[in-house]
């Protein structure tokens, strides 16, 4: 039997089936690459996790068509507690790799942010971060996971910590933390988790100060100082250990 590809789409609300919808330019592109062909059936995924069974219908005036055959359940995989992580950028392609990884490791959204010694910022308009989410849309796909890896736009501390406020648990990974995260996440009952990992400058003092005054608890995940995308990467997989 051969292999279902799956592909991305901005949305499936609202859609029923037997409706026809057009797909995202680079979508048809790797239907093209493929050498698909109309009748050829296929998976469509949306972000939020919805899935639908879908066959192309048409591929003409550059704009190719499918229609969906049917509305599926999501996969139970996309209601495990949810994970975020918030970090500093790495330099170059460093941010790809961390990008990718986090996406095949469960991440439910990645929050660029600001701090003091950040070196690496991206415009939410830049082509940069355009890659970035076209890799974390692959990744996501490649990996067999029903929702794609949110790229937030770029906040400052303090932005993300206001919007935090209301939500989950929040903890940020520091070095010097006398908890580690294991022995915090064994403590169970928690349904949504954000991360903070900070620039390879280290937070400024101003910034732990900020955290600690509104009771955002420090972990560590290694007796050493670990790169931006090592932390991000690791303490995604030790969360999806304990949060699946």
């Amino acid at each position: 039997m051969a292999k279902v590809r799956r592909f991305v789409v901005p949305t499936l609300a609202g859609v029923l089936s037997g409706s026809e919808l057009v797909l995202p330019v680079a979508e048809a592109r790797h239907i093209r690459v493929l050498r698909m062909k109309v009748g050829d059936e296929l998976q469509l995924n949306d972000p939020l996790g919805r899935v639908a069974a879908a066959t192309i219908a048409n591929d003409a005036e550059g704009a190719l068509r499918v229609k969906v055959t049917s509305i599926q359940a999501a996969d139970s995989r996309a209601a495990s507690p949810r994970l975020v992580i918030a970090s500093a950028w790495p330099k170059g392609k460093r941010a790809g790799f961390m990008v990718e990884k986090c996406a095949e490791l469960g991440v439910d959204a990645l929050v660029p942010l600001r701090f003091e010694r950040s070196v690496v910022s991206k415009d939410e308009e830049s082509e940069g971060l355009a890659r970035l989410r076209r890799i974390a849309a692959e990744a996501s796909k490649q990996c067999g996971r029903a929702s794609v890896m949110e790229i937030m736009p770029e906040h400052s501390l303090a932005q993300f910590l206001t919007e935090r406020a209301s939500k989950g648990l929040t903890l940020w990974l520091n070095p010097r933390a006398e908890t580690n995260l294991n022995q915090q996440l064994q403590t169970g009952g928690v349904q949504d988790l954000a991360l903070i990992v900070g620039p390879e400058g280290g937070f400024t003092p101003e910034e732990e100060h900020q955290l600690t005054q509104l009771h955002i608890k420090a972990v560590r995940i290694a007796q050493h100082v670990l790169r931006i995308e090592t932390a991000a990467i690791s303490a995604a997989a030790l969360c999806r250990t304990f949060l699946t």
